[in-house]
C-alpha cells in the first residue's frame, strides 16, 4: 500500500509541477510574446483543470505518506531531519498553492485578454514554476533522508 501511495504521489506531483514549470517557463512566455493572449487564457484554464485533479491526489497521498513516514504520529515531526524537511517542503507547497489560486482567479477574467493580463499571468506562472522547482528539490532531499520512524 505504501509503495502504491508513493507512486501516485510522485505521478501527481510530476503532473502538477511539470505542468506549471513548462507553462511558466516556456508556454506562457511564448504565447504572450506572440500576442496570443486569448490562447494563453484558454491554455491556462485547461491546465488549471488538470492541475486541480493532480493536486487533490497530491494532498491525499501526501497526508498518507507523511503519517506513515512519522510512524503514525505527528509528535516527532519537528524533531527529525525528515520531519523538518517535510515541513520545509510543505511550506513551498502552500506558497505554490496560494500562487496557483491567484492564477486561477486571474483566469476567470473574460476574453478578450489584454497585454496587461498576459503579462501578469506570465509573471505569476513563472513565480509558481520557481516554487515548484523548490518543491521538487525538497522532495528529492526528503526521499534521501530516513523517515522519522527510523
Amino acid at each position: 500500500m505504501r509503495e502504491a501511495m508513493q507512486f501516485l504521489h510522485l505521478c501527481s506531483i510530476a503532473t502538477w509541477s511539470g505542468g506549471v514549470i513548462i507553462a511558466g517557463l516556456i508556454t506562457a512566455p511564448c504565447l504572450a510574446s506572440a500576442n496570443h493572449f486569448d490562447d494563453l487564457a484558454l491554455f491556462g484554464r485547461r491546465l488549471s483543470q488538470t492541475i486541480t485533479v493532480a493536486l487533490a491526489i497530491v494532498i491525499a497521498t501526501g497526508i498518507y505518506n507523511s503519517w506513515e513516514g512519522q510512524g503514525g504520529s505527528l509528535v516527532p515531526l519537528p524533531h527529525t531531519p525528515w520531519g523538518r524537511m517535510l515541513l520545509l517542503k510543505l511550506s513551498f507547497v502552500l506558497l505554490a498553492l496560494g500562487h496557483g489560486a491567484r492564477v486561477r482567479f486571474l483566469l476567470k477574467a473574460p476574453l478578450p485578454w489584454t497585454d496587461r493580463q498576459a503579462t501578469i499571468m506570465r509573471r505569476w506562472l513563472r513565480t509558481e514554476a520557481m516554487l515548484m522547482i523548490a518543491v521538487i528539490v525538497c522532495s528529492a532531499w526528503l526521499a534521501n533522508l530516513p523517515p522519522g520512524e527510523m
